[in-house]
């Protein structure tokens, strides 16, 4: 827990520990009702999963499938509606109903670069605002010509995310183009020129690249209002792919691809876990890379 600022009047000091001791049991309750599948921790997939993909008539199809042109492998790629391979079908759906009866939450990474990290552990992640991201852009690009045309011409941005948090099911292999800072702003500063990237440049500075894990609860796949794409197949899908990678380590035909999802709803406190710091998943990643081919080789 956070210790208050000692100089506080002793009522203040008092509501200000209630609170985080408020904010802390609530975290430790959260933890003790919830069992959270994260695809970059391999000691949260229980044996019902793994076995999903490690029975022996499976591994054998899907290796076999590996040896030859992949075409199995590949449907994992497809959309819920375009999947015709029965086998690969099959498999989807034992592992979506292995993720509804064994699992309440589900591990995501949203990709950021912050100066404070630890605002997501007091105030959650906030959707995406038109006011707040357009009032950002105003103060920090206010005396350059032409902010209000390139305001107008980045509204699109709005149209696809406005109102929503992007997340990706796995840290290691999401794009790193994510933790540079504003999506949003970066477009407008394109509009700009120069002397506004120079600007975003140095603010982006002050910040640093960071993963913001938390626990997505799985029944918000299933609201429309929530979750409009169908997220818990790409999750699903994402750990097919994983389990196989984690069974034929070395194997030249595997190639991560990371799923990305959205939610129109805000990430409260209680489901941020922690912050977690890209350079350390960008070596770990490199690691992993580097030994791939020397198993390969």
């Amino acid at each position: 827990m956070k210790m208050p600022n000692q100089s506080l009047h002793p009522t203040k000091k008092l509501r200000f520990l209630a609170g985080e001791f408020y904010r802390w049991i609530s975290k430790q309750w959260t933890r003790m009702e919830t069992n959270v599948l994260d695809l970059d921790t391999p000691s949260t997939w229980n044996n019902r999963l793994r076995q999903t993909v490690y029975a022996e008539s499976t591994l054998a199809a899907l290796l076999a499938d590996l040896d030859g042109q992949g075409a199995m492998y590949q449907e994992l790629h497809e959309p819920p509606g375009n999947v015709t391979d029965p086998f690969i079908k099959n498999l989807r759906e034992r592992c979506e109903e292995a993720l509804r009866t064994d699992y309440t939450h589900a591990a995501a990474y949203h990709a950021c670069r912050s100066a404070d990290p630890n605002e997501y552990r007091r105030h959650g992640i906030l959707t995406s605002s038109r006011k707040r991201l357009e009032t950002q852009a105003r103060e920090l690009f206010v005396d350059i010509e032409g902010l209000e045309d390139a305001l107008a011409t980045c509204d699109s941005y709005f149209g696809m995310y406005d109102g929503s948090v992007s997340l990706y099911t796995t840290a290691k292999f999401a794009p790193t183009c994510y933790l540079s800072g504003s999506h949003y702003l970066s477009m407008v500063t394109n509009e700009l020129g120069p002397e506004a990237q120079a600007i975003l440049a140095r603010e982006n500075d002050r910040g640093r690249p960071v993963f913001v894990k938390c626990s997505i609860p799985l029944s918000w796949f299933d609201d429309l209002k929530i979750v409009k794409d169908p997220s818990l197949y790409l999750y699903s899908t994402s750990l097919i792919k994983k389990l196989i990678r984690m069974r034929m380590e070395g194997s030249k035909h595997y190639q991560d691809t990371p799923s990305a999802f959205v939610v129109f709803s805000s990430i409260p406190p209680q489901n941020v876990d922690s912050i977690v710091e890209a350079d350390a998943v960008c070596i770990q990643w490199q690691r992993e890379s580097q030994q791939r081919v020397e198993g390969d080789g």
